[in-house]
């Protein structure tokens, strides 16, 4: 099943010109993203919390499995944040997810529309080492004891979230931040891994992309393999269809696709095309409602 990527318009840019983000736990979206209920019995009330982690090896147990309901210790919070905050300044999580028609996606990571959705190739090695996150009712109860063993522990079994954000059908990769190049700045730093663009099979612009905007990426990819589409209120239910400007060929061996909604991408182009898209959005009814943003 294909991976997909809401996103704003720069960040999109960035994708395609071979830079990805993979954040830090403790900045994204969820203030409880790696952050069970610790149980700390009495026989490891003075242990050391130096974990280790392994960030490719696949999910054991169910996280519902490795909870407990037993009251024989104290939950600590302060261990919690601790196993955390170790995790914070040594991995970073590359967020995906298996459903590409999200009307709350589009408008919450995809800047209300004027966005991206980028499908990937799933196939791909670099999304080779990946697990999908677990979503729960109640907030998991883990013994530390679980996490004190010799051998390291699956990064995949922390990944866990409220099942309030289940329509998210979230996928994750992980980076270890020392492999990754580091953009220092203002605010916190921001770890930065190369990704091909042979992992990128298309590219949907959101409904309310301007004109401007979506020619800057059919410009970028029209030389490219990869696919290009622009979303467009459907004329029933509340969904999208999506339109395409151009297959998954380069330029040279196939032309665009024009539509009274992709026309205006090609308005300026010179002699058969231009002219073909600007009668388009001349003449055609349907031209007038759509890039209303424009």
């Amino acid at each position: 099943m294909p991976l997909y990527k809401y996103v704003s318009a720069p960040i999109a840019e960035k994708i395609i010109d071979g830079k990805i983000r993979f954040t830090q736990p403790n900045l994204l979206n969820d203030p409880f993203e790696l952050l069970p209920e610790i149980l700390v019995e009495p026989q490891n009330s003075q242990a050391s919390h130096q974990l280790s982690f392994d960030l490719t090896a696949p999910r054991r147990n169910s996280i519902l499995d490795l909870s407990v309901l037993s009251d024989t210790g104290n939950k600590s919070d302060l261990i919690a944040r601790q196993i955390r905050e170790q995790l914070n300044s040594t991995i970073g999580i590359l967020c995906l997810s298996k459903n590409p028609d999200s009307l709350s996606m589009w408008a919450h990571y995809a800047q209300d529309y004027t966005g991206v959705l980028i499908e990937f190739d799933e196939t791909h090695d670099f999304f080779q080492a990946r697990c999908e996150v677990e979503y729960v009712s109640s907030r998991p109860v883990l013994p530390l004891s679980h996490f004190m063993r010799r051998e390291p522990i699956p990064i995949a079994e922390l990944q866990f979230k409220s099942n309030q954000w289940e329509v998210e059908q979230e996928v994750r990769v992980f980076h270890l931040q020392k492999n990754c190049f580091k953009e220092t700045g203002s605010g916190a730093d921001v770890y930065l891994a190369e990704l091909p663009l042979a992992a990128i099979k298309s590219l949907t612009l959101g409904e309310r992309m301007p004109v401007q905007q979506q020619q800057f990426f059919y410009a970028r990819l029209m030389e490219t393999r990869v696919g290009l589409k622009l979303a467009a209120v459907a004329n029933n239910e509340f969904g999208f269809r999506y339109d395409p400007i151009k297959w998954d060929l380069p330029y040279s061996e196939m032309g665009p696709v024009m539509s009274p909604r992709t026309a205006h991408i090609f308005r300026d182009f010179p002699e058969d095309l231009g002219e073909a898209a600007r009668w388009m959005v001349e003449k055609h009814r349907l031209s007038k409602v759509v890039n209303q943003k424009a």
